[in-house]
């Protein structure tokens, strides 16, 4: 009935892929947890293969790394059963019944999004702050509001799908590193006036990158963004919205030095020990204004 599919990168998903067997079996159904990681190294592999003995666990570590897209339409295509459930490898289980209540309201039409929660103490790990306050102020958002905007809030984190709707779909391959496939995915959905409904049924995000790691990743989102709508809107964000208005301003090429000089400052908040989500949004927009002005042709 049920294949759980879990990519993974360099990270220890043993204590995570326990817990969700055993709610998966609690919940009384046929399923399989399928594992592909993409090419961690034998350090990875040893630590996660002892995966494979459990009972219907199929984990199988990539000669090479293919990408975050290509992962999870292998996954999708080698999946045994009709139901997909997709689920982030950096994840734990906030409840014991998770199997039980993602599943509840399955009725292979509507494309299920669970929750991603954070814990509610900050990492003792200060240089992982940033991370942690961006994902309790801007990811972990209830069902209700989400489901106002079910497209744009899609994210890839824990998902639920028919085999055949994903394999219609798929993620696009062209985008092989982070950043912007789940929101490219949502508009193909909205494209096809697909329903998507949003629980309020949790995972925790436990994987934190560093404040440095994660700017990083999200200037590699913000260079996606740019590259995906670059020949149209394809994908709609707020940074976007704020960015094609302020793109219009005559005087914009005159400002490029005051945004260099805002990228900067606002890095430098983001490093430190007290990082603020203002900043964070000042930093995306300036990125995104100095990648479009490298690339107007």
């Amino acid at each position: 009935m049920l294949s759980i599919l879990i990519p993974v990168y360099k990270y220890n998903i043993v204590p995570f892929v326990r817990d969700l067997h055993q709610s998966a079996t609690d919940a009384g159904i046929v399923f399989e947890i399928r594992i592909y990681d993409d090419e961690s190294g034998k350090k990875w592999t040893k630590t996660n293969e002892v995966l494979g003995g459990l009972d219907g666990v199929v984990y199988q570590s990539l000669p090479n790394n293919i990408g975050r897209s290509a992962i999870r339409n292998k996954l999708a295509k080698e999946a045994k059963y009709q139901y997909l459930l997709f689920i982030d490898g950096d994840s734990a289980l906030v409840s014991s019944d998770y199997i039980t209540r993602m599943t509840k309201l399955l009725d292979g039409q509507k494309i299920l999004v669970g929750k991603t929660s954070y814990r509610d103490k900050p990492p003792k790990e200060k240089d992982q702050y940033l991370r942690w306050l961006f994902g309790i102020k801007r990811e972990s958002i209830k069902a209700m509001d989400r489901q106002k905007k079910p497209y744009n809030a899609f994210k890839t984190h824990h998902f639920l799908i028919k085999k055949d709707l994903f394999l219609s779909i798929k993620f696009n391959e062209n985008i092989s590193e982070y950043g912007h496939e789940d929101t490219l995915f949502g508009f193909e959905l909205k494209q096809r006036s697909l329903p998507v409904q949003h629980l309020d049924c949790p995972l925790y995000h436990e994987g934190l990158e560093s404040s440095t790691a994660f700017l990083q990743k999200t200037d590699q989102a913000i260079l996606n963004l740019f590259l995906i709508n670059r020949k149209g809107d394809r994908i709609e964000t707020k940074l976007w919205s704020t960015y094609k208005k302020i793109s219009k301003l005559p005087g914009l090429p005159t400002l490029l030095p005051v945004f260099k000089i805002a990228l900067k400052w606002t890095r430098a908040n983001l490093v430190s020990s007290h990082p603020n989500l203002l900043s964070l949004d000042l930093y995306k927009l300036s990125k995104l204004i100095l990648i479009a002005s490298k690339n107007r042709n």
